[in-house]
């Protein structure tokens, strides 16, 4: 690989990652439907449970084991991924010189291909299929409470070419008031997709350094994200999420004020069609060093940055909960959604229970996302007790808003006309405090270090935020509570004999053990801002060579 000052280098690579599981003792649908409905002695009693005289006694009459084997099976998936690579870089620092200074370069080409594989079990793919011998309604999975969906096997082919310059403008020799300094960064990179055509994107940025330790910053740039291979190629994934049928609830019941959820199958299916997600970013902010403190009371920066993302062609689905909304208002009009999929009504329903929903990707409208960044750093060093460090970073999320589509825009406008009651659409217009995108987050910590001696403390806090998943009983989002969570460490490091250059760490994370928020997900809490470790131990040790 090439470095500053070299004329040039290459790099080949192959990467091959398999993950192979195994279920053992799961479920079949099929067979399980044969035992229940057997009428011998091999029959499965689904009723059988504790003794009602005497609970403790546990399952006084169990199933026969043979009986319960029948239905148990083991099914396994296997996914592949791998990644060839090859690219030819090159790089000078010294290009050619202007007034200001050298101004670097570095280029490049590349080319990687990337596969994929998903191959599941036969009883997952859809070879054998379960058939509901009551509604007739037959299912892609034959495994209880498993998701099935076909085999997927899709590779790509990806080349690329890109360029940087970095460029001095203006150097402090040139002695011009107000600019210490002004650099550019000029950058461009494009990539040609063997299944879905290229792209060329372009980067710019500045840096302006005014005086007295003061700086501005910016830049402006375009970037893209390919849809993934399953996102392209997937004739299906089954996901099972609880949501609220109101079609039936309300239609079947039309004085119920609230609904119930139940587990309902989601199958979300690739898109062959799908455009690549695109963005123009923009950044400005300074940078400040005080230039009138005395070096005997240390170093002070700030920084501030807004920045702005809008983005185009956003890989998603329009989600369960739209669907299920959407064909509630299509029946009050005499039409229904033909991606709610339901079985025959039972009794006096109009309206039959959901089988499935179905659910394509596709490129969502613009999405328009602002924020703004704010760290203070200190640092004191060479005081008779130590060296001492202080850093605080806050993040607001100023903007996140979400262009509906058109059904989006149209149960928007029910919503606003009172055609569905206890609906909110969340997933269009302002994010903020949704699912995974707090409006405040945050960072601090403290250090000490002194005669190879060290300590500190890092204080992380994330704001409150409402879950779209299962509603509460009420309707409304199930609020997730703001989380701070406090850890702590010390340590030595040795400068002499045998151990120089080690340093031997002990600390522990989430010192105070605080549980994440409770959610409505189905690991009850969101892994995406929170994790469930509680307070975590540790030592390290450390050798520097």
């Amino acid at each position: 690989m090439g470095h500053l000052g070299t004329p040039g280098g290459s790099f080949h690579a192959h990467l091959r990652g398999e993950v192979r599981h195994m279920t053992h003792d799961a479920i079949s649908n099929t067979a399980f439907q044969a035992a229940v409905n057997r009428t011998d002695a091999t029959a499965y009693n689904p009723f059988n449970g504790g003794s009602q005289p005497n609970y403790s006694l546990g399952d006084a009459t169990p199933n026969d084991r043979a009986t319960i084997n029948s239905f148990l099976i083991n099914v396994y998936r296997i996914s592949e991924t791998s990644l060839t690579l090859a690219d030819f870089k090159i790089s000078k620092k010294d290009l050619f010189t202007l007034p200001g200074g050298d101004v670097g370069f570095a280029g490049g080409v590349e080319w990687r291909r990337e596969t994929y594989l998903d191959d599941r079990d036969k009883r997952l793919d859809g070879t054998i299929k379960y058939t509901n011998s009551v509604t007739g309604r037959t299912y892609g999975t034959d495994v209880m409470g498993a998701s099935g969906a076909p085999d997927v096997k899709a590779d790509r082919s990806v080349a690329s070419a890109f360029f940087e310059l970095a460029v001095p403008v203006i150097s402090p020799e040139m002695n011009i008031p107000f600019v210490e300094e002004i650099s550019l960064q000029i950058a461009a990179r494009g990539e040609e997709y063997s299944d879905f055509g290229n792209v060329l994107k372009p980067k710019g940025a500045i840096y302006w350094k005014v005086g007295h330790g003061f700086a501005l910053r910016g830049s402006v740039s375009q970037s893209f994200r390919a849809p993934n291979l399953p996102q392209f190629y997937s004739d299906g994934t089954t996901v099972s999420n609880n949501r609220a049928d109101f079609a039936a609830c309300r239609i079947n019941n039309p004085t119920v004020t609230t609904c119930p959820t139940a587990s309902t199958i989601e199958v979300r299916s690739g898109n062959k069609n799908l455009k690549p997600e695109e963005a123009d970013n923009a950044t400005i902010g300074f940078v400040y060093q005080p230039t009138f403190i005395p070096r005997q009371f240390g170093k002070l920066t700030l920084t501030s940055d807004f920045w702005s993302i809008r983005e185009k062609n956003i890989v998603g689905i329009l989600g369960g909960y739209n669907q299920i909304a959407y064909d509630w208002l299509l029946r009050q009009s005499g039409s229904s959604n033909p991606n709610v999929v339901r079985d025959a009504p039972v009794g006096t329903a109009t309206v039959g229970n959901i089988a499935y929903i179905s659910d394509t990707y596709s490129n969502l409208q613009p999405r328009m996302v602002q924020g703004a960044d704010f760290s203070l750093d200190y640092d004191l060093d060479d005081t008779a007790w130590g060296d001492f460090g202080l850093s605080i970073n806050v993040a607001k999320l100023l903007k996140y808003d979400q262009a509906p589509s058109a059904i989006e825009s149209l149960l928007q406008e029910a919503v606003t006309a009172g055609k569905l009651p206890g609906i909110t659409i969340a997933s269009a217009g302002n994010q903020i405090q949704f699912d995974g995108f707090p409006e405040f987050r945050g960072t601090a910590s403290v250090s000490w270090r002194k005669d190879g001696w060290g300590a500190g403390a890092f204080v992380s806090y994330v704001g409150e935020v409402y879950d779209t998943g299962p509603a509460q009983v009420n309707g409304e989002f199930f609020p997730i509570k703001e989380w701070t969570t406090v850890s702590f460490y010390g340590q030595y490091a040795f400068k002499d004999g045998m151990f120089d250059g080690s340093t031997v760490r002990v600390g522990v994370r989430n010192a105070f053990d605080k549980d994440p928020p409770v959610t409505a997900s189905n690991f009850g809490y969101s892994g995406a801002l929170h994790n469930a470790t509680g307070r975590y131990w540790y030592m390290n040790l450390t050798k520097k060579f």
